[in-house]
């Protein structure tokens, strides 16, 4: 556990560091840095603002909500295509529910497929700032992680998410 914190500490501390060595600060409020394609631009806030957005951040938005509703144990039919056979049917059961205080579902899937025990564990998230869904996927039928984003429509009441995944 303290290895896995120091290290994300780490990790958040360095990714949030974007002064380099080439910055040029252009006052006391924000720093510019470059790259040949790239600039960024820091801009220095108050902490009581950086408090404010983390807060809006963080909190669970109407969006959140909508996820929480799919709570609960569901059972899907599947239909999967191999190329050169034919399709082949099975059924999952589904277990979602919120965590981390309403901000991500997690979504646990059980069953069979291809005549063999399957599992998969799915989260979703919806991020507050990017307006965007993302979710990612892993199963006991290969070692990869599929991550996807995507967003919501209210017309047809679906999230089209896109990734790419490794079809061995």
């Amino acid at each position: 556990m303290k290895r896995i914190l120091i290290i994300s500490s780490a990790v958040f501390l360095f990714a949030c560091n974007s002064q380099t060595k080439g910055d040029k600060t252009t006052n006391a409020d924000s720093t510019t840095a470059s790259t040949d394609s790239v600039t960024y631009v820091r801009v220095e806030v108050d902490s009581a603002t950086q408090m404010k957005n983390w807060q809006e951040y963080a909190t669970p938005s109407p969006v959140h909500q909508m996820m929480a509703s799919w709570d609960g144990t569901w059972i899907g039919d599947v239909t999967m295509w191999m190329p050169g056979s034919p399709e082949e049917k099975s059924t999952l059961l589904t277990e979602n529910k919120m965590i981390m205080n309403g901000l991500y579902q997690q979504s646990t899937h059980t069953g069979t497929m291809m005549g063999m025990p399957f599992n998969g564990m799915s989260t979703l998230a919806y991020d507050n700032h990017k307006k965007e869904f993302i979710n990612t996927w892993i199963d006991n039928m290969g070692s990869g992680l599929m991550v996807m984003n995507g967003t919501y429509d209210s017309t047809t009441k679906t999230i089209t998410l896109k990734g790419k995944g490794w079809d061995p």
